[in-house]
């Protein structure tokens, strides 16, 4: 599974990831309920910027 994973304090990246999950059809989770849908083996990739 693949997935858009962020972080948002003011909503900025919110927007930005449901804008990139709607044009990928990605699932769209925010980091901190992220560990409750996905599996632990999954592989991520970060960017803080």
């Amino acid at each position: 599974m693949k997935a858009i994973i962020y972080k948002s304090n003011a909503g900025h990246t919110k927007e930005y990831a449901a804008m990139l999950g709607a044009k990928t059809g990605l699932p769209v989770y925010d980091a901190d309920k992220a560990a409750a849908s996905l599996k632990k083996a999954m592989k991520l990739f970060f960017s803080d910027g």
